[in-house]
């Protein structure tokens, strides 16, 4: 055969186990940025309609 099955099943596998830890940082990080910006925004969006007085009109709705 020619052919190490075992050396290339392993081989494989660490190859994928590899892409999938980077893959599963690469979710968690842009989760955690989607997550953080939506917090974020939401704040700023808040004081802006604190700040403006416009909740108090109704002016928003």
């Amino acid at each position: 055969m020619g052919y190490d099955w075992d050396g290339v099943r392993t081989r494989r596998l660490r190859y994928l186990r590899i892409a999938g830890a980077i893959a599963s940082m690469v979710w968690l990080c842009g989760f955690a940025a989607f997550i953080g910006h939506n917090a974020y925004s939401s704040s700023v969006q808040e004081a802006a309609i604190v700040g403006t007085g416009a909740a108090e009109d109704g002016d928003l709705f």
